[in-house]
């Protein structure tokens, strides 16, 4: 019997290919957070459960309902369902750390935070239809929004081999670097003036960041407990590769895209250059 103590609900917002899905698996190690992996094609256009359209309390409730219930089945990929059943748990560790906590059980037995994984597509629907973000927080003290900053350069060029640059700049074909590059730093400084606004219910983290005063910082915005197991969890787990190696180039458009995104916001502008190894 699953207990429902919910308080938040956090929606990952930005590109693909950043961080997200590892991120939300590391959610999950949580023993209070449940979390729904894609699934946008069954919600978002659903208007009995699409709360961010037209918010109510009843469409809130009804997106919970199914929130809880896809979580614990689905399919890879767009479909979506449990967040076991994506690309993260095929590492051996991620999975062997939570079976070792949780065996099989893909519901909680306790649940106080939500954590939807549909990025991409949650950003373009907020972006597309003018949500206005600030009334749904006059009346919901619940939700949030959270973003990992993978070092943009790795996003790009990770979107651009994966095809899924093709959502990201719908308007490029042939997805040239410097195109899909320039529209992840776009999402970022989106996210970046909405945290700036609405700073209590906004998160970020940059990749090159995430120690244990990060992870607990996390855990204060989600409203979770930061139980010592699940930061040493987190932080053994949150293995981070670069596969990729840049032509001078390459890193001399990526520093002048920065300097044009995050001329007001120069802290930002800072970090993200430092993540260029």
């Amino acid at each position: 019997m699953t207990s429902i103590n919910l308080k938040t609900v956090c929606l990952a917002l930005g590109p693909y290919r950043n961080l997200t899905t590892l991120t939300a698996s590391l959610l999950f190690l949580h023993p209070r957070c449940q979390v729904l992996n894609h699934g946008s094609d069954r919600i978002l256009p659903n208007p009995g459960v699409n709360f961010l359209h037209e918010y109510s309390a009843m469409k809130f409730n009804a997106f919970l309902k199914q929130f809880i219930g896809m979580s614990a089945e689905g399919r890879r990929g767009r479909y979506g369902g449990s967040i076991t059943l994506s690309h993260a748990f095929d590492d051996g560790r991620i999975l062997e750390t939570y079976k070792e906590r949780f065996d099989e059980t893909k519901i909680k037995h306790e649940i106080e935070c939500l954590f939807w994984k549909e990025s991409l597509r949650v950003s373009r629907f907020i972006q597309q239809h003018n949500i206005n973000l600030e009334s749904i927080f006059h009346k919901n003290s619940q939700l949030r929004f959270l973003m990992p900053m993978r070092n943009p350069v790795d996003c790009a060029l990770s979107n651009i081999k994966t095809g899924h640059g093709n959502e990201l700049v719908q308007d490029d074909i042939d997805l040239k670097y410097e195109v899909v590059l320039d529209a992840v730093l776009r999402e970022f400084r989106w996210f970046v003036e909405l945290q700036e606004n609405f700073p209590g219910r906004f998160f970020s983290f940059y990749e090159n960041s995430l120690d244990r005063n990060t992870v607990t910082q996390l855990a204060d915005f989600l409203g979770i407990d930061p139980e010592k197991t699940w930061v040493d969890d987190v932080i053994s787990n949150y293995n981070i590769r670069h596969p990729y190696e840049y032509t001078q180039e390459m890193k001399d458009c990526y520093f002048s895209l920065v300097d044009s995104h995050f001329d007001k916001y120069p802290a930002v502008g800072e970090q993200l250059a430092g993540m260029l190894y």
